[in-house]
């Protein structure tokens, strides 16, 4: 038996939907499993905090007894401080979603390497998370650690009352569209680089591409934050220029996406950078083919092309359609 099992009270630091991005319905689903299980669960949604809750958390991750759990899932100060100074002895675990470390520096970059040292386990979505970890000095080679999927199966008897709440803009897309393309991002962001993190610009002209063996293929791109960017609308003019304006949709619902997932001939991930994907497992799971970029381990079943190659990706997608002649 793992101790995550033998563990019956948990304070879990990270916050559940809303936005829904794949690292908040993780939270989510475990939350839920281990309540069904008998399971106490306080979850610590900073991001939803007042600051008088957020200074209340803190000291319950500090004086947290001995026979408690404390599961960090987010990079929060806070959840890193709380568990790093608890003075009862709690059994500390942390789960790493292929945060930016890169970013990490001063205070918070202290805190989780110390909160690291202390951890009983540390979860890595794959192997080069923790490799990437080791790198650049926040992990020991020795700390215990397990590789673990994000992906906790979504319920699909779910799927008609989700799709109830899509607007009807998005059902009446559907159905005017086939194949049916989709694909996600928490929001639209240009790395320092200058690269498209989720690729819209790959979608795009994916899209054209597609269009071009079959006339009334569309597009949805759902997005869980739409806050306007002056390159998102470089990205929307780049449609209309094109003409695709009226097949590409973006969906800024707040609700899950899987079912537009099962609704779609393909899902891609055309990502620069990932952890996962759990939506590629989603999709896959919803019984949805699925591509992906090879930045990282992928899921089971997922196919992947070359990332940033826009021929390699066309081609596994006509290939997946049977678009190929």
């Amino acid at each position: 038996m793992h101790k995550l099992d033998s563990i019956k009270r948990w304070f879990f630091v990270g916050a559940s939907p809303p936005p829904f991005g794949g690292v908040t319905i993780f939270a989510k689903r475990l939350i839920g499993l281990w309540r069904k299980q008998g399971k106490f669960v306080l979850q610590m949604d900073l991001l939803h905090a007042s600051k008088t809750q957020k200074i209340l958390y803190l000291l319950k991750l500090v004086f947290a007894p001995a026979n408690n759990g404390i599961y960090i899932n987010d990079l929060s100060g806070i959840g890193l401080v709380g568990a790093t100074f608890n003075l009862r002895n709690a059994s500390i675990f942390f789960h790493d979603h292929n945060y930016d470390l890169s970013k990490l520096n001063g205070f918070q970059a202290l805190a989780l390497k110390h909160c690291l040292s202390k951890c009983a386990t540390v979860f890595f979505d794959g192997l080069h998370s923790r490799h990437n970890y080791i790198s650049r000095g926040y992990l020991r080679e020795s700390t215990v650690y397990q590789f673990s999927s994000p992906f906790l199966p979504q319920d699909l008897s779910e799927k008609n009352d989700i799709i109830s709440k899509y607007p009807s803009e998005l059902n009446k897309f559907i159905t005017n569209h086939s194949p049916l393309l989709s694909a996600n991002a928490f929001r639209i962001i240009l790395t320092d680089a200058g690269i498209d993190l989720y690729g819209l610009d790959m979608c795009i002209s994916l899209l054209a591409a597609t269009r071009e063996r079959a006339p009334n293929a569309g597009f949805v791109f759902a997005l869980s934050d739409s806050t306007p960017s002056e390159y998102l609308r470089l990205m929307q003019k780049k449609l209309a220029s094109m003409g695709l304006d009226e097949h590409f949709f973006f969906f800024t619902g707040t609700g899950e996406v899987w079912p537009l997932f099962q609704l779609s001939d393909i899902m891609v991930r055309p990502t620069s950078t990932d952890g996962y994907g759990i939506s590629i497992a989603e999709a896959i799971y919803a019984g949805t083919p699925a591509v992906a970029s090879d930045v990282c381990d992928r899921p089971a079943g997922t196919i992947t092309f070359k990332s940033r190659d826009q021929d390699d990706l066309n081609k596994k997608i006509f290939n997946a359609l049977k678009l190929d002649s």
